[in-house]
Order: C-alpha cells, then sequence, then structure tokens
C-alpha cells in the first residue's frame, strides 16, 4: 500500500523587528491617484517577491525581514495620504450635527 506524499513548505517567520504601532479605526475605503495605485502595485510586488524569495532559499533572513518591513511601512504611508472615501450618510451626519451644535452654542 503506498503512503500519501507530504509537501512540506518552511514556515515564514518575520522576527528581530519592532512590532507596528496598532491601527486606528479609519474607514476602510481610499481614493488613490493613479501615482499613488503605481506605487502601492509596486511596492506590494517588492514585497511579495521578498517574501517568495525566502520560500525558495529557506531560512530567516534579518535584511529581508528589514526590508519587508521598510516596504510595509512605505505601503502604508502612500495609502494613509489617499483621500479618505466618506459614505454619504457619514458625510450627512457629520453635517447635521454641527448645524446643531452652532444652534446650542
Amino acid at each position: 500500500m503506498a503512503t500519501p506524499a507530504v509537501l512540506r513548505l518552511p514556515t515564514i517567520s518575520i522576527t528581530a523587528t519592532p512590532p507596528l504601532p496598532p491601527l486606528q479605526p479609519r474607514p476602510a475605503r481610499r481614493r488613490t491617484t493613479p501615482q499613488q495605485g503605481r506605487a502601492l502595485e509596486v511596492l506590494g510586488h517588492a514585497i511579495e517577491y521578498l517574501v517568495d524569495s525566502r520560500l525558495v532559499e529557506g531560512g530567516p533572513n534579518v535584511a529581508e525581514n528589514r526590508a519587508i518591513r521598510m516596504l510595509m511601512g512605505c505601503s502604508r504611508t502612500v495609502f494613509e495620504e489617499a483621500a479618505e472615501i466618506v459614505p454619504v450618510h457619514q458625510r450627512l451626519q457629520d453635517w447635521v450635527q454641527g448645524r446643531l451644535r452652532k444652534r446650542h452654542a
């Protein structure tokens, strides 16, 4: 009787890097410019390349860990600079609350 083949992939561990700051609650949707969209795409490909190269080479590398964290930070910065898309109901609610504050001030 044949035994099933088991595919074992090396685990990826990113260690010895400072933790990312906690995410603040924000609307998840943003409107990027074409330049911001392209930057996010390029950064995403660079991160993916480094992570994939770790799978092939195996073993964690401190320099690669740091590079991945730096690229992720750059990606987060580009994303946060994009204009937030605020839903219509939220804009209307903010407007009404602002008018009520002015009236009661």
